[in-house]
């Protein structure tokens, strides 16, 4: 390497160590993937489904680091928002503190579903699909005999939150699943499906003994898992369209039209587009909501478990505080949260960019993240850099952090051919 060229490596990389803000590592550079938060991100103008639903597959926010502040007071047990976009951690309270979770459990049934199931597959309605007369729990009222499409059973699913319809579901799907037209042993190999799923996905505090959400004590989920599984739901563009809409009607071929309209009675106020809602006596009212924020640009998800719900002597509900509480989580977010793209920080990340150039790797489609306006915690971020790639592949991750706390975290790409992070990318001179 030419003499000029070695001395402008050399100072590139001192002042890229004494840039305020950042914390790169640089004497041990290379992570394994397992450790490393990667969340693909997209950013857009658009605030359809579609567009959220764009984004790849990403594994959740880091496990255990992540840590938003405390919301404001409310009855929930246990809360937590993430911005899907960024990933980035808003507001947690109890985030690991195990919980019943009741029909939001079919927000994982639905997932399942769409792994296994194309939307137009018939299904035929047997006995054993419809909740006993007596049930407490809510239906979409299907009949024996009747066949249905997977897409029409998803709605009554996930608006109603019909049980019928989840038993429909599991009973096909474990069908295949389990090779066995037993719907107990079907419904068996779908509830086994569920729990590896959510494995799969590493949350490790969620198990699920049934597809609709019936109460259980060995069934529990928290409000981190929950909050996760929504965010895959937004990330599926035919799930999050369903759950956008606030009424249904779906075709019978044995009666009139199975119609009604969506339990969540925030959708559609407050930015809300979705997704699902919970409430038994054991696991209070419960919901999960997705929000557009920020123009339509970005997605913040947040489930809100065990709000106050009461009911009198004849079993109705008297009080049901999740939609209050919800509100007043979204006051504080409006006026807390400012969303600005990681390629217009230099005055939150100093010397971000430079430091990018320095190791050859770039952020492509820069999330639009959150930054919490009110905090003392002074933001900071630390790359972390895989060893060396091909040119356009992920080379490591930018960790977002607030105060000691990581509040997400967004890939980085490396730049042209494969280089080795050990050797700063310069211009030569």
């Amino acid at each position: 390497m030419p003499r000029a060229s070695s001395v402008l490596v050399l100072l590139l990389l001192l002042l890229v160590l004494l840039v305020p803000g950042s914390q790169s590592l640089r004497d041990a550079v290379v992570s394994t993937p397992a450790s490393l938060p990667a969340v693909s991100v997209a950013s857009s103008s658009s605030s359809s489904h579609q567009d959220f639903a764009a984004a790849p597959a990403a594994p959740a926010p880091a496990r255990a680091t992540d840590r938003g502040i405390a919301p404001p007071e409310v009855t929930a047990k246990g809360v937590y928002a993430f911005d899907l976009t960024s990933g980035t951690v808003l507001y947690e309270k109890n985030m690991d503190q195990r919980r019943p979770v009741a029909s939001i459990t079919k927000v994982v049934t639905a997932l399942v579903v769409v792994n296994h199931a194309t939307l137009d597959e018939q299904v035929s309605i047997l006995e054993t699909d419809l909740l006993d007369p007596s049930s407490p729990y809510t239906k979409v009222g299907l009949r024996t005999g009747d066949t249905l499409n997977v897409r029409d059973l998803l709605y009554g699913l996930l608006l109603p939150s019909g049980g019928d319809a989840a038993n429909a579901l599991a009973r096909f799907v474990g069908t295949k699943l389990s090779g066995s037209t037993d719907p107990v042993a079907a419904q068996t190999a779908f509830i086994d499906e569920m729990n590896a799923y959510v494995q799969k996905l590493g949350l490790k505090d969620s198990f699920f003994t049934d597809p609709a959400g019936d109460d259980d004590q060995n069934a529990y989920s928290t409000a981190h898992d929950i909050a996760m599984l929504g965010g895959e739901l937004m990330k599926n563009a035919d799930l999050a369209f369903i759950v956008d809409q606030p009424l249904y009607s779906i075709a019978s071929l044995v009666g009139e039209p199975y119609a009604g309209r969506t339990t969540n009675e925030l959708l559609g106020q407050d930015g809300v587009v979705g997704i699902k809602t919970g409430s038994t006596e054991g696991a209070g009212a419960s919901v999960v909501l997705a929000r557009s924020v920020n123009g339509g640009q970005n997605i913040v998800v947040m489930a809100v478990l065990g709000s106050t719900l009461e009911y009198d002597a004849a079993s109705n509900i008297t009080a049901d505080d999740r939609y209050t509480d919800a509100k007043t989580i979204f006051a504080d977010m409006d006026t807390r949260f400012t969303w600005t793209s990681l390629d217009q920080t230099g005055d939150t990340f100093p010397g971000m960019k430079e430091e990018l150039a320095v190791w050859g790797v770039e952020l492509k489609d820069p999330p639009i993240m959150p930054l919490d306006i009110r905090s003392k915690d002074k933001p900071s971020y630390q790359l972390v850099l895989l060893p060396p790639t091909d040119g356009g592949k992920q080379a490591g991750s930018i960790l977002l952090f607030a105060g000691d706390s990581q509040v997400g975290s967004v890939p980085v790409y490396q730049l042209g051919g494969a280089s080795s992070v050990l050797q700063p990318q310069t211009q030569a001179v």
